[in-house]
């Protein structure tokens, strides 16, 4: 008897399931707390947040599966982007950049 593969969001058997917390969502995980204890993420990013861990999740059963899908790479891009979309501290004004622009714009406006 041949059986159908295991789809990404199907539950899996505790059986095949990999032991603890994928790499993926392990390294999510950890993105997330640094943006939280810079006080960069509130009430309004959780969506967000609970999208990206549900979607490393999926990845980490993708890889997983034995063999790569379009699926699992599409998702992981997802992830990347939706990470990159979260708040970080160069969209908070950090880092120094909003002073360098001001300055070399100041020295446009002089010359």
């Amino acid at each position: 008897m041949h059986e159908a593969p295991q789809g990404l969001f199907d539950p899996i058997d505790p059986v095949q399931q990999p032991a603890g917390v994928g790499k993926i969502r392990a390294a999510a995980e950890k993105t997330i707390a640094a943006k939280r204890a810079a006080g960069l993420l509130d009430d309004s990013h959780e969506l967000s947040v609970q999208l990206i861990l549900e979607m490393s999740s999926a990845v980490d059963r993708g890889l997983a599966w034995g063999k790569v899908s379009i699926a699992t790479t599409t998702m992981a891009r997802e992830v990347r982007e939706s990470l990159e979309a979260l708040p970080s501290p160069a969209h908070a004004g950090g880092g120094g950049w909003d002073e360098i622009v001001d300055d070399l714009t100041d020295e446009d406006l002089d010359a």
